[in-house]
């Protein structure tokens, strides 16, 4: 159809990559949309080792981020409850059967003092983030595009 987003039967993996994560009581997920359309991820459903997330209505603007926030701010886009462990989670994106990106955070993974991690922003890719190599101990910025590891 021609309202400008991704049809429902045109989802593939890697249209949507887990590209940061904050553990603790005031986690976060953020998901970056890398396609060219926006996605509407309304029933997208974000499972961890503890639990799972069931996204509302929402629509990923292509190219651009979405931060799930334990708390609302100006940052986080949506609210939901994601009390992760520190470097012990595997994260799975899914719609419907299709897993759209999944990312497993091990224990020997180390975030330093912030408890965050953030993928490269040059290595925004589904099959690039399951590498520890891809991610950078820094204090995050969720909802915004990653710069580059330092």
């Amino acid at each position: 159809d021609c309202d400008g987003l991704r049809d429902e039967d045109d989802r593939a993996f890697g249209d949507l990559v887990v590209s940061e994560v904050k553990s603790g009581a005031s986690g976060w997920i953020e998901l970056c949309n890398v396609t060219a359309g926006a996605i509407p991820v309304d029933g997208f459903v974000i499972t961890w080792s503890t639990g799972e997330y069931t996204l509302p209505g929402y629509t990923l603007d292509a190219t651009s981020c979405l931060a799930l926030c334990e708390r609302l701010t100006s940052e986080c886009a949506l609210k939901g409850s994601f009390a992760f462990g520190a470097g012990d989670e595997s994260l799975v994106v899914t719609v419907d059967t299709l897993v759209l990106d999944s990312v497993t955070v091990e224990p020997s993974w180390t975030w330093g003092t912030w408890d965050v991690a953030s993928l490269d922003g040059a290595q925004i890719d589904a099959s690039l983030n399951d590498s520890r190599s891809a991610w950078c101990d820094t204090h995050g910025s969720p909802g915004a595009t990653n710069p580059a590891c330092p």
